[in-house]
């Protein structure tokens, strides 16, 4: 294909998606749309009318407290927006696909010459669409801000800007989602719950970033600062006008929240591709490949973006390189428990769904790319050892986050995703279908990882991130709240991971044995 095809085709991927045109017409059929607005449009005139009649109220009143009122005021109103679009797109974007496979109208889609990126593209633009409408409604309310003093228009525009990339986040996962799920209802619960701990974890992130360097999202953000916190969905008043110092020249933090929007969003249309792909795709390969890929880059960038901030004087880090391997041994940590998403759909096995799905033994690193189930823990060790490889490569030109403490903690990260592997596995031996072994999956997980923190501080409120012993020595993330040098706890905590994770193969293999199922075919 010769280089003007390809950008005719791409423009027309985009611009004029058959699948998209389709949906609008759908979407605007009736009066339900329209009605729908016309509430939202009121719920917000009147939010607006209530949280300014609020800041108002006060007889009395100093120039400077009117200033903090009016912009209290434009936050609030954000905050709302910010909560609305995390409502809406998931519910908007979940049934798009697995409506369609209940009609059994996926395959005569698929019959035509449509590629299920093409298709996905199109589901995305249409609810995206409406994200849009959100926003362009809320206008009149926020321009009420302007006129009123609590903001500029540069700084709504990039809110706005900012507000519709999570938006645009929350469409891709919801869309991911809803190619792997078989009705309605559990597509819904599963888009919200993504939606819920991105959101938790991106504002955990940007607000130990936050800590880091001594800031205060209440005093108003302007000056430098990661991009991640770009991503907080609550703080984008505070964060809308920082930016980010690369090779000398400050860069908005927009456009860099732009481009990790931009490449997250083209990971999930791989993702949903190769879900609705069969055996052996290329959008299979090419979901693995750049997920690795990512993994690095990902290591690379917030490395460089962390390690200067660790290790400037007014960090709270500064001059102690332990706490500065702490923290990276810490992150890594964190960043795995993000897995727990996307782990159940990599580890499970069943023979209810597609012959990809079924049992084809246990670590294979030849199908490391092919997404079968024996390939599950060869691309789960790969990710991790990619955001080593990552910290090693950053600390050739940046402040280095390696130190003494990194193979503790690369030790744990390895320990951890092989026991969570074996969590899955086990669950699918039961051999009550895929999905039941998926939802088992993702219960234990967050049974194992959350549940046990109120309980935890409850019974020792003070020992959460103390060095000597304590209850919280139970706790399995034990190494990532420790305030001093946690290398023994990742040490011991790892070795307890590796003995749980091989009893329980050991027992998902003799269940399956006993089963007796005939299968683990040969894919050649």
């Amino acid at each position: 294909m010769s280089a003007s095809a390809w950008v005719r085709e791409s423009i027309g991927t985009y611009l004029g998606n058959a699948t998209a045109v389709r949906d609008y017409r759908v979407q605007l059929r009736g009066n339900r749309a329209v009605i729908l607005w016309a509430v939202y449009l009121a719920v917000l005139i009147g939010f607006g009318m209530l949280t300014y009649s609020s800041a108002a109220s006060r007889s009395m009143m100093s120039v400077v407290e009117a200033q903090a009122s009016l912009k209290d005021f434009y936050s609030e109103v954000l905050n709302l927006l910010s909560a609305a679009i995390a409502l809406v797109a998931p519910a908007l974007t979940a049934t798009a696909i697995v409506a369609e496979r209940q009609r059994k109208s996926l395959d005569l889609v698929f019959s035509a010459p449509v590629t299920p990126k093409y298709y996905l593209i199109g589901k995305m633009i249409s609810s995206y669409r409406y994200v849009w409408m959100l926003l362009v409604l809320s206008l009149p309310v926020t321009a009420a801000c302007v006129v009123l003093g609590g903001a500029v228009w540069s700084e709504v525009l990039t809110s706005y800007a900012l507000i519709s990339l999570q938006g645009l986040i929350y469409t891709s996962l919801a869309l991911f989602f809803s190619t792997l799920a078989q009705k309605p209802v559990g597509a819904i619960v599963w888009s919200y719950i993504s939606v819920f701990i991105y959101v938790w974890f991106i504002s955990g992130i940007g607000m130990g970033l936050a800590e880091a360097r001594h800031f205060s999202f209440s005093s108003g953000a302007v000056g430098e600062m990661p991009f991640v916190v770009c991503l907080s969905a609550f703080q984008i008043t505070d964060v809308a006008s920082t930016y980010t110092v690369i090779a000398g020249y400050h860069v908005p933090n927009w456009i860099l929240t732009a481009l990790f929007a931009l490449l997250f969003v083209r990971l999930m249309l791989l993702a949903g591709s190769s879900a609705l792909s069969p055996y052996g795709s290329w959008e299979t390969k090419s979901l693995r490949l750049h997920s690795l890929a990512y993994a690095f880059l990902l290591s690379i960038g917030l490395a460089s973006l962390i390690g200067p901030l660790l290790t400037s004087p007014g960090s709270m880090s500064s001059g102690s390189p332990i706490r500065v391997d702490q923290f990276a041994g810490s992150g890594l940590i964190w960043l795995l428990t993000s897995l727990i998403l996307v782990l159940p759909f990599i580890t499970c096995y069943g023979v209810d769904l597609e012959r990809k799905y079924w049992p084809d033994g246990v670590f294979d690193i030849r199908r490391m790319l092919m997404a079968t189930p024996s390939g599950g823990l060869p691309f789960l060790l790969a990710l991790v050892l990619a955001v080593a490889a990552g910290l090693v490569v950053d600390s050739i030109w940046t402040p280095s986050l390696i130190g003494a403490a990194t193979p503790a903690y690369l030790y744990f990260g390895l320990a951890f995703v092989f026991a969570a592997w074996s969590v899955g596995r086990l669950a699918s031996a039961f051999n009550n279908g895929l999905r039941y072994a998926r939802t088992l999956h993702f219960a234990i997980l967050v049974l194992v990882l959350f549940l046990p923190l109120p309980l935890l501080a409850i019974a020792d409120p003070f020992g959460m991130s103390s060095s000597g012993s304590s209850v919280w020595d139970l706790y399995v993330l034990r190494p990532a709240l420790m305030s001093n040098d946690g290398t023994g706890q990742a040490w011991l905590t790892g070795t307890v991971l590796l003995v749980v994770g091989a009893a329980l193969v050991y027992w998902e293999r003799s269940m399956a044995k006993k089963k007796n199922w005939g299968i683990e075919p040969s894919y050649g």
